[in-house]
């Protein structure tokens, strides 16, 4: 089973409108990702919640377990279907900025384990965010310099890997929203960095279970 974002009228963004229990089918060939070619959905109520507010970016979505072919593409953030029914509207995940930003840094772990690029600042800034070790004040400062550290050491490299990108990008999400305050502008740059983290994160390792490291993030507590 695969999970779908719908508006409150059960539309998409592009305004298709769809019914609870019928079959839609697309017959365009192709099966390219953010086209016509497939219907989109998500592995899990969690990804779906992360990544809505750069893929769809819908509004009080609501969210439908659906049932759907087999699936024809996949790039380790949503998938694309040729066939879906809506079977049943589920619990949507919530996140909080904080477990937001926590998985975009479990992401760039994740990568790091395996393709490791020493950011002296970032590891530590990493490691105590999670640990909630520091006061706020000394996360806003932490997060700017372990953003700028993993910046330079992008800037520094021109084949970086792409676990420096997903370590820069986490830190970005934090520090972006701390320094405007989590203004709406701050927050779309942060759920931005988050995604960002995430997309460089399943180039380094197809293998990622963004849910399984999405569910984590939710078990840390605000």
């Amino acid at each position: 089973m695969l999970y779908k974002l719908l508006t409150q009228n059960l539309t998409t963004h592009d305004g298709f409108q769809w019914e609870v229990d019928k079959t839609y089918t697309i017959d365009k060939p192709g099966n390219t990702l953010c086209s016509d070619e497939v219907f989109h959905a998500y592995h899990s109520p969690e990804t779906a919640a992360l990544f809505n507010p750069i893929h769809g970016e819908i509004q009080n979505p609501l969210c439908y377990l659906v049932d759907t072919s087999e699936i024809v593409a996949d790039d380790g953030l949503k998938v694309g279907v040729k066939s879906m029914r809506l079977v049943e509207q589920i619990k949507l995940s919530v996140f909080t900025h904080r477990q937001r930003t926590i998985f975009a840094i479990l992401c760039a772990k994740r990568v790091k384990k395996h393709r490791y690029t020493p950011i002296p600042k970032w590891d530590k800034w990493a490691n105590d965010y999670i640990n909630n070790c520091a006061t706020s004040i000394d996360y806003t400062t932490a997060a700017a310099d372990a953003d700028a550290a993993a910046y330079d050491a992008c800037a520094a490299d021109s084949y970086a890997t792409y676990a420096t990108y997903a370590a820069y990008a986490a830190a970005h999400a934090a520090c972006t929203a701390c320094a405007a305050n989590a203004s709406n502008a701050a927050k779309a740059a942060a759920y931005a960095a988050d995604y960002a983290a995430a997309a460089y994160a399943a180039r380094a390792d197809a293998g990622i279970n963004f849910t399984s490291l999405a569910k984590e993030a939710l078990t840390y507590k605000t």
